[in-house]
């Protein structure tokens, strides 16, 4: 796999993501790891329907690095981002800062446990989180997002 910046919006923007991806096959492994977590939570929280995934990424963020407030769905459309995941891939040992958070208005709240090695945390790809600076150690994850029709 090949390291490339992270891109907010689908352009590389250091203002708003600073960090370093690469992208698995649709095809491996942990696409299908992705989907069947995903395929879990949706059957017992949303019933979106989804038809597929929308890439898998790999994500490593170092000292520095960090994702502002931002969602994953950016149109109401066929095809839109529905929901997505984030499986934590290194133990809190290993690094500091790095929250992931999502916000409740102004203010963030953090997942309960995400932190800790082999997480996986599925939300609607609508709702608004970041991941904050790295202050020491790199943080790595994978990330993916399932998309379907148009939401009603």
């Amino acid at each position: 796999m090949e390291a490339e910046p992270g891109q907010a919006g689908g352009e590389v923007k250091l203002d708003k993501r600073k960090s370093h991806i690469a992208w698995f096959d649709q095809n491996d492994w942990v696409s299908g790891l992705c989907y069947h977590y995903t395929n879990l939570a949706n059957e017992q929280a949303w019933d979106f329907d989804i038809t597929h995934p929308d890439g898998v990424q790999f994500t490593n963020y170092e000292v520095g690095e960090y994702y502002e407030p931002h969602t994953d769905t950016h149109r109401l459309e066929d095809g839109m981002r529905k929901l997505s995941i984030v499986i934590q891939l290194n133990s809190p040992d290993d690094y500091e800062g790095g929250e992931f958070t999502f916000f409740d208005g102004d203010k963030p709240w953090s997942p309960e446990n995400f932190e800790q090695q082999g997480s996986v945390l599925v939300f609607p790809s609508f709702l608004l989180h970041q991941v904050k600076p790295v202050t020491s150690g790199k943080r790595h994850s994978i990330v993916s997002w399932f998309v379907g029709p148009q939401m009603k």
